[in-house]
């Protein structure tokens, strides 16, 4: 689940990669990716850092949501072996605003 704000998105099952062999990118650690209902949550831990997003994948010419992890933030995603946590300020591209609304999510890996 991830919450940001007020709005919890809540998905069913996830997608997830540990390391440059899985991954297929080299500095690459950890990816997760989950959708549902046309919204994609994605993680990583790469060479650039820690990132975390939610794009509308169905309509990306006029997306309901989008929301990226503020660039100017720290290591955030905690991996404990099958599980990723952290929490971190996310902005809403979308809007005029730029302002970072906290976020929070978890995930079990299959």
């Amino acid at each position: 689940s991830l919450t940001i704000g007020e709005e919890t998105w809540d998905f069913d099952g996830v997608l997830c990669a540990f390391g440059p062999d899985e991954i297929g990118q080299e500095g690459a650690e950890f990816v997760l990716s989950a959708i549902a209902d046309g919204v994609q949550f994605y993680l990583s831990i790469d060479e650039f850092g820690h990132s975390a997003s939610i794009h509308d994948v169905e309509n990306f010419e006029d997306p309901t949501v989008s929301w990226d992890s503020d660039m100017n933030a720290d290591e955030f995603i905690t991996v404990s072996g099958k599980e990723a946590s952290g929490e971190v300020g996310f902005v809403d591209y979308e809007s005029d605003l730029m302002e970072s609304v906290p976020g929070s999510f978890d995930a079990t890996c299959p």
